[in-house]
């Protein structure tokens, strides 16, 4: 990765989407993502996706973004990952993959309008923040190469 595209923050937002359609809504909707996850990556070609998100460190964290076309063809290939932690799969109708999302524990949400899928990653990001600010901070006072023992 080039200094140019140096991910400074905790998630990264990745959208892969091989479609034409409805390109104003979506540069809407992108522009509305990147003020909840300023780093957004928009890939078309699955393969590039696949190796972009390989090349990152496991201890990275991944959104992704993916319409139900080509999600059937690449969560199974990507699920497992330790890079991905929730993907948002875009679909016109619901009811008719919800059966396929349920096998999916990272698929938190499917969406079928733009405007819902920015208001949901937007909500549940602000979510995680909050989660880790909650969570207690580990601090250790004590040196490991001590020789010291305690009763």
């Amino acid at each position: 990765m080039n200094s140019e595209e140096e991910n400074l923050e905790t998630y990264y937002l990745i959208w892969l989407d091989n479609s034409t359609a409805n390109i104003q809504k979506k540069q809407h909707t992108q522009a509305e993502l990147r003020s909840s996850i300023y780093y957004l990556k928009i890939f078309s070609d699955e393969e590039q996706c696949e190796n972009y998100i390989q090349s990152l460190s496991n201890d990275d964290r991944i959104i992704l973004i993916i319409n139900t076309q080509l999600g059937k063809r690449f969560i199974p290939r990507i699920h497992q990952l330790p890079q991905i932690t929730s993907i948002y799969v875009f679909c016109v109708d619901k009811s008719k993959y919800q059966a396929w999302a349920n096998q999916y524990k990272k698929i938190k949400c499917l969406v079928s309008q733009y405007d819902e899928l920015a208001s949901q990653i937007g909500y549940d990001q602000k979510r995680r923040i909050k989660a880790k600010i909650d969570e207690p901070l580990s601090i250790s006072i004590l040196d490991e190469n001590s020789t010291n023992t305690f009763n």
